[in-house]
């Protein structure tokens, strides 16, 4: 294992593993990159992932002026939480995405033009009830599945959104067979309604007048 060394106090070496260290990098890196995603998101959602990365600088700084591996683990923990935190964000902000897809097109069959809707939809399901049920303390442990659900809903919403205008035809086509129906409807009861009044108007008896007696007045002279 390849080792760093440095000078401490100019008598001691403080030996850290270079692999955690490139490790530990590669995950900052992810994270920073996962913030930035989620700052136009806004609400102050990047907050807890940025804290985390706080930590992992003073474990960091902690770890090479005493020596102390523990806080190169440490270190380690609070770049995979935040990196946790970042993408549980992105996890439930594309779950929003999908839950307005189902409410737009929940009137008409999604599987004609997505064949795989139900499969997809399970995909999602399962990123909810990973994020409802991972334990608070236990999040940093993962951080690599959290990952892997953020690329998963990724496509899945890509998926989704490249049906939208097939599927904005087929409500149009809906609207347009519905406002025909109706018509038809309407055009129906107006005929019977109209041959119902001429029915009763012909079978109705005919109303007597009264008879107007013409009133002569006597001529006297």
């Amino acid at each position: 294992m390849n080792m760093i060394a440095l000078p401490q106090n100019q008598k001691e070496y403080l030996q850290l593993p270079k692999i955690e260290i490139d490790e530990i990098e590669r995950l900052f890196v992810k994270a920073e990159q996962k913030i930035k995603t989620i700052e136009h998101c806004g609400d102050g959602l990047d907050i807890p992932s940025i804290n985390e990365l706080r930590y992992v600088a003073r474990h960091l700084l902690t770890a090479l002026q005493k020596s102390n591996l523990e806080e190169l683990t440490k270190a380690k923990n609070h770049v995979k939480r935040a990196l946790y935190d970042a993408c549980e964000v992105l996890i439930i902000s594309n779950l929003e995405e999908i839950k307005q897809f189902q409410n737009d097109y929940r009137l008409i069959a999604v599987t004609d033009v997505i064949k795989n809707y139900a499969e997809l939809m399970s995909s999602a399901e399962e990123a909810r009830s990973f994020i409802q049920e991972t334990e608070e303390g236990s999040r940093e442990d993962y951080y690599d599945k959290c990952s892997e659900l953020v690329e998963t809903l990724k496509r899945i919403n890509t998926t989704l959104n490249a049906a939208r205008s097939d599927l904005n035809v087929k409500i149009s086509d809906r609207r347009t067979t519905t406002t025909r129906w109706f018509i038809g409807i309407g055009i129906t009861l107006l005929i019977a309604i109209i041959g119902a009044t001429v029915t009763y108007l012909v079978k109705a008896p005919k109303q007597q007048m009264p008879e107007i007696k013409t009133l002569q007045k006597d001529a006297t002279h």
